[in-house]
């Protein structure tokens, strides 16, 4: 029984690092070279040599501009720039190393609602895209973004799908969610999601709330004092966009095949699976 649990605990390792490598020699490739950074690159620099000059201080300095909204992206660059000398291709380094993990953790939550062939093509089809090869060498926070919404996701899915309650689980659940907020704001639109799924998923346990006014609005006014604490200045700037033609554009031009294999697969689970896939829909939703 150890013997065979070892052996495919070996065979999914391999697979894990063959999946990463492929990444990481396709976006690896030429950054040495060293090009110029373009207008979002200079931003994620700029703040990263603020706190090399400043410290974590300089989120509390009214002299000067601070961008919160990619808190933890700038941390990253600081401390390859600590490492490596500020240099462009070390900017972008994390960010090959970040995007090349995207693979493997898109063929981990893929492999919970299909077989391993599936879960291995949704991970080569996202090691081989063009667009997240792009994403990936540049010193912003798109793959560090996503890494983050896949990883939240694989937990959420894993404790509505395992009988028994593991606190490590909702530890590690809780810690993901805490360090998406420092990635994006965007990362809030996932939070709103897994509120709302899991909501829709207890209503049976309504009934055993109080039912006095003075607990909702303890609730409630919890929720947004602790929001505030953690999101700071970013709730200042929040606006509602409707994304319908971006996306439209973004997603049916540009992938045409892999949003319609996607939707396939979604249709597909949904009718099996509604209980937990149902979060994948509404996450989509919100964010268009």
């Amino acid at each position: 029984m150890a013997r065979k649990w070892l052996q495919s605990f070996r065979n999914e390792f391999l697979l894990f690092v063959a999946l990463f490598g492929i990444g990481f020699v396709w976006r690896v490739y030429g950054l040495l070279d060293n090009h110029p950074f373009w207008v979002d690159e200079f931003s994620s620099a700029y703040q990263a040599r603020l706190i090399l000059q400043y410290g974590l201080k300089y989120l509390s300095n009214p002299s000067l501009n601070v961008e919160y909204n990619n808190i933890l992206n700038h941390l990253l660059i600081a401390l390859s720039f600590k490492f490596f000398g500020q240099y462009e291709w070390a900017a972008r380094l994390p960010y090959v190393v970040i995007g090349s993990l995207i693979p493997v953790c898109v063929y981990i939550l893929a492999k919970q609602f299909f077989n391993k062939s599936v879960a291995l093509s949704a991970g080569l089809f996202t090691a081989f895209s063009y667009l997240q090869i792009t994403w990936s060498r540049q010193a912003r926070g798109y793959v560090l973004t996503q890494l983050w919404v896949i990883l939240t996701l694989t937990l959420y899915i894993h404790i509505l799908t395992t009988k028994r309650r593991n606190l490590l689980s909702y530890i590690a659940f809780f810690i993901s969610v805490i360090v998406g907020l420092l990635t994006h704001f965007s990362f809030v639109v996932l939070l709103i999601a897994i509120s709302v799924h899991s909501i829709s998923l207890n209503l049976h346990l309504l009934k055993k709330i109080p039912r006095k006014p003075y607990f909702f609005a303890v609730i409630i006014s919890t929720t947004l004092i602790g929001l505030k604490m953690i999101l700071g200045e970013r709730l200042n700037n929040v606006s509602l966009v409707n994304n319908v033609w971006y996306y439209h554009s973004f997603l049916w031009r540009e992938h045409g095949l892999m949003t319609f294999l996607a939707l396939l697969g979604l249709i597909g689970t949904f009718i099996k699976k509604a209980r937990v896939v149902s979060i994948f829909a509404l996450y989509i939703s919100i964010h268009i």
